[in-house]
């Protein structure tokens, strides 16, 4: 079996283990190929997260997997209202990826929820003032997605944005 290493896609930071100290989360994938010359292969999607100590470095990465899904876009904010930082990775199959944080720098999940096309960059914030927080993602084709949050980590898909012109750029 060939295996090629984790292909980073995205990188965000906050304080998942809530000491002061920036932690750092890597979006990232693997690619396996199971026989030379098959067509047979498999990719996983992976989030690792690095606690940080405070002078710029890095305790070992811990790897969530996120099965078959590739992440894209990565971000970090409270999405279920405990005033802890959660994790919310876009990945390829158009939905969304939300791993819960503990408070100590580890994860519940993933809990895959949403939908649309290919989504890309994901701000977050309340874009409808209800109070929970929801995202705005640019799809492959370059039109915008919003993924309206329910206050518990779960997002819902709403019509798409035309903007009128194509969204090419992340945040």
């Amino acid at each position: 079996m060939l295996i090629w290493p984790n292909t980073p896609s995205s990188i965000a930071t906050g304080d998942l283990n809530d000491d002061g100290k920036l932690d750092l989360v890597v979006a990232a994938s693997t690619y396996a190929s199971y026989c030379p010359g098959c067509y047979y292969s498999s990719y996983q999607g992976y989030l690792n997260v690095l606690i940080g100590n405070g002078a710029a470095g890095f305790a070992e990465a811990a790897a969530y997997p996120l099965a078959d899904r590739l992440p894209n876009g990565v971000v970090i904010g409270d999405v279920n209202h405990d005033h802890k930082d959660d994790i919310v990775a876009s990945n390829n199959y158009g939905a969304l990826s939300v791993l819960l944080g503990n408070g100590n720098g580890t994860l519940i999940g993933p809990l895959n929820t949403g939908s649309g096309s290919n989504l890309r960059s994901l701000p977050l914030g309340d874009v409808d003032g209800d109070g929970n927080v929801d995202t705005v993602l640019r799809d492959y084709g370059g039109g915008l997605s919003v993924q309206k949050g329910g206050g518990a980590g779960h997002f819902t898909a709403q019509p798409g944005v035309t903007p009128g012109i194509s969204v090419n750029a992340a945040p």
